[in-house]
């Protein structure tokens, strides 16, 4: 297996890692940073059904 770096963190991958988008548009993501990513998509699907950013919170 290949070895990557995270796009985010910048730390050594153990196994495929993650999609690290909407934080990174190429590359692949530490499961660490995978917590981080996720929260980022939650927090646009909340503004896209919402329509506004405070609505979010």
């Amino acid at each position: 297996m290949e070895k990557t770096k995270c796009v985010i963190c910048g730390k050594q991958i153990t196994g495929y890692g993650n999609n690290p988008w909407p934080l990174a548009d190429s590359g692949r993501c530490c499961d660490n940073c995978n917590g981080k990513v996720i929260t980022a998509r939650f927090e646009r699907l909340l503004l896209k059904e919402t329509g506004s950013a405070a609505s979010a919170k």
